[in-house]
């Protein structure tokens, strides 16, 4: 047998391969960050939409507030501000959920006190949405260097997820292989488990990394629950025969999500204007 024959073989495949894998690369990277790009880009142009209808609506409402003769006592069919600018605010985008239920207790009750309660909703929405717009603005032309090496790395993940999905199939087929030869059948079906438990908590981990989440307190919680169910299949390495525990573990934990990420209702906010 000529060993320098095999060896060029052998060197010329994994060379193909390696060049498969850069050409796949560059193009998950490339569609990942386009895709990344136009985000960013839509998500500001719906803040500026937003925030455009709600400071015009303001605008119009701040001297109305100001002026002491408009009380409980006006004509209830005359608007101190033009109906078209507060409506105008229910088509924003961004508009929360109390600034809606504050347009509709105006159109309905028209008295100061609801004029005013609309006022505060709408200076709370916009310093949101003003703190949101600096933060997306401050990422994309003065990140910090930190943020800077996480938007190069970050491109690449869908690449790094599909690796590690490929490495756990891999996995699998070897578990089943070596469970039909050599070791007991409860072995094959502990090696599915696993893969179910490896896999479920790599497209929840991907989920909370890749979502673009705006200012939410909550993030926080799905930050933490899908590094919680992540970090179950690390005692894979230790048991094979704990994966049926895990993954049992894992589905409790993705399933007690839904109580703590809920959004919260409105009378579970302390005071008028706040966002969570």
């Amino acid at each position: 047998m000529d060993w320098s024959m095999l060896l060029r073989s052998h060197a010329l495949g994994l060379y193909m391969v390696g060049m498969i894998g850069l050409l796949a690369f560059a193009v998950v990277y490339g569609f990942t960050a386009k895709q990344r790009k136009y985000r960013d880009d839509e998500r500001m142009r719906r803040i500026q939409n937003s925030l455009d209808r709600l400071t015009r609506a303001a605008g119009e409402i701040y001297p109305a507030i100001m002026n002491k003769n408009h009380s409980a006592h006006t004509n209830q069919t005359a608007f101190p501000v033009p109906a078209e600018s507060v409506l105008a605010c229910k088509a924003a985008t961004y508009a929360s959920d109390e600034l809606l239920e504050r347009i509709d207790q105006y159109m309905e009750e028209r008295d100061r006190k609801s004029l005013v309660l609309l006022y505060r909703t709408l200076d709370s929405d916009i310093r949101r949405l003003t703190r949101e717009r600096k933060m997306v603005l401050a990422r994309g032309e003065h990140p910090r260097w930190g943020l800077l090496l996480w938007l190069t790395i970050r491109p690449a993940i869908p690449f790094i997820v599909i690796i590690a999905e490929s490495l756990l199939l891999w996995n699998l087929w070897h578990d089943l292989s070596t469970a039909m030869s050599v070791l007991p059948s409860s072995v094959a079906l502990f090696a599915i488990l696993r893969f179910i438990s490896c896999t479920g908590a790599l497209i929840v981990l991907y989920a909370v990394i890749t979502a673009d989440f705006r200012e939410n307190a909550r993030r926080l919680v799905f930050i933490w629950l899908a590094l919680l169910i992540s970090g179950l299949c690390f005692i894979h390495i230790f048991s094979l025969q704990a994966a049926p525990y895990l993954l049992i573990a894992q589905i409790l934990i993705f399933v007690t999500g839904f109580r703590f990420t809920r959004e919260p209702k409105r009378k579970e906010r302390p005071f008028v204007g706040e966002y969570e």
